[in-house]
């Protein structure tokens, strides 16, 4: 998808010093956002807690005492015992990009459906705003976990050590934050419009273990990362290549939409359709799965209600190791 705008570029007031919160986490397709409609899907699935409560018992000078919470730390300290965390990126529908036009639109979609989602989803651009942001602080404060998309940059300086500074900079202020947080570089690499920027596999490789070693490095242990191809790049064999290894990457995402009818050619696919070939690589991997962006269009009247109904039982029966949808709520590239 294009790059969404990001106008609001007021910096943090600082890294959180408190606990992180244990985001609301329902663990299942509760409720589907659509865009231009709300469908509420409540009650498709057993809604199960936040992880497991049952606790490792810690051991102090050599005395197990059992009861005592455990930190959690990263996203995946919290991954779902079954069913799906369910998430969001939105725009204001009234070009209002103001903190308050931002929040609005969540308000009101969060509102309608009845619930807080479990990840707010938001993009940065390279070296124009920081990785953390009010919109990252405002998620803790509504119990959501943030995936950060950051924005991509030629890989070349990043492998040659130029953007070294920047990149430990934004490293420190995510493990000043403190809070779980998914950190998606330069996703759908593979495509057309991105691969003067990510040069090739082998270049881009290069530069996401680069970064990733940076924030490793300076020990931020609250931050994972998430690599993100298109799903239809596993339909012809285009999204292995860039994987950079299972020691470099700790979430697999793929993004994928239903196109028609605004996209020339395209046919009317479902969920399944769209990501069945993901799917069958990633889950050999073992690591979680998200799926980082998708959304359906308007077509026959009912048609698109009818698409986001049908996702938990999909999501249930096809893709039962997926621990994470992020919906794309825009009115840009077809609404």
């Amino acid at each position: 998808m294009a790059q969404p705008p990001n106008r609001d570029n007021t910096p943090p007031e600082g890294g959180s010093d408190t606990a992180p919160h244990e985001p609301s986490m329902r663990r299942l397709w509760g409720s589907i956002i659509g865009v231009s409609l709300l469908v509420a899907v409540v009650g498709a699935f057993t809604v199960t807690a936040v992880g497991s409560d049952a606790l490792p018992p810690a051991t102090i000078s050599g005395t197990t005492v059992p009861g005592i919470p455990q930190p959690k730390i990263a996203p995946s300290d919290f991954l779902p015992d079954r069913g799906a965390w369910i998430g969001m990126t939105s725009w204001p529908r009234d070009d209002d990009w103001s903190q308050a036009g931002i929040q609005r639109r969540w308000n009101d979609i969060e509102s309608a459906v009845g619930e807080t989602l479990d990840i707010g989803h938001a993009y940065h651009r390279w070296n124009e705003e920081p990785l953390i942001t009010w919109r990252e602080e405002w998620n803790v404060e509504m119990g959501r976990m943030s995936l950060v998309s950051w924005s991509q940059t030629p890989v070349g300086p990043v492998v040659g050590g130029e953007w070294d500074t920047y990149i430990a900079e934004q490293a420190d202020l995510v493990a000043a934050f403190g809070e779980p947080i998914l950190i998606r570089w330069f996703w759908e690499m593979d495509g057309r419009q991105r691969r003067a920027v990510a040069d090739s596999p082998d270049a881009w490789i290069a530069a996401w273990r680069h970064i990733v070693g940076i924030f490793r490095d300076r020990g931020v242990v609250n931050a994972e990362f998430v690599w993100c191809p298109n799903a239809w790049a596993f339909d012809n064999g285009n999204g292995e290549p860039w994987y950079p290894g299972d020691e470099w990457v700790d979430w697999i995402c793929a993004d994928g939409y239903n196109w028609a009818p605004g996209r020339e050619g395209a046919s009317w696919d479902s969920f399944t359709r769209v990501f069945r070939s993901f799917y069958r690589w990633a889950e050999a991997r073992g690591k979680p799965i998200i799926i980082g962006e998708t959304g359906a269009q308007e077509r026959e009247p009912e048609e698109k209600a009818a698409w986001i109904a049908s996702l938990p039982e999909e999501m249930e029966s096809s893709f039962p190791k997926i621990d994470a949808i992020v919906w794309f709520d825009t009115p840009v590239d077809h609404d």
